[in-house]
């Protein structure tokens, strides 16, 4: 999988060439990343949490807002 970044300059540089892709770099990066496919998947998919910062209180913060589970300790 590419980080929707590189795909999106991958779609530019074949667009050049004439080759149209079939899902654009926006669709690419909701399909792929987080937050973007979540609301579609969320009755499926295990609560989630997640930052945009890089900072540990913005992860603590979403960690803390799980709350205690199989994949994290109390």
């Amino acid at each position: 999988m590419l980080r929707s970044e590189r795909y999106a300059r991958f779609t530019h540089v074949l667009a050049k060439r004439g080759v149209t892709v079939r899902t654009t770099g926006e669709q690419y990066r909701r399909a792929h990343e987080l937050p973007g496919w979540y609301p579609a998947l969320a009755a499926v998919t295990p609560r989630s949490a997640w930052t945009t910062a890089a900072d540990r209180a913005d992860f603590d913060q979403a960690r803390l807002a799980l709350g205690a589970g199989p994949g994290r300790r109390a």
